[in-house]
């Protein structure tokens, strides 16, 4: 495992992993902290987020 420090978005758009995995819940707001930064920067996450049914396990 290697653990690497900085700002995530920053680092996914400068290249700096080729994937970033966060875990949500079912309610599909990406409403707050690292969720709603990556909404706002990565509008295709949340739409795909938006594919699943709300309240889904």
């Amino acid at each position: 495992m290697k653990t690497v420090k900085g700002l995530l978005i920053k680092l996914a758009k400068e290249g700096q992993f080729d994937v970033n995995v966060h875990g949500c819940n079912c309610f599909c707001t990406m409403g707050a902290g690292i969720a709603k930064q990556v909404k706002s920067h990565f509008p295709n996450a949340f739409q795909a987020d938006l594919e699943t049914q709300k309240g889904s396990e």
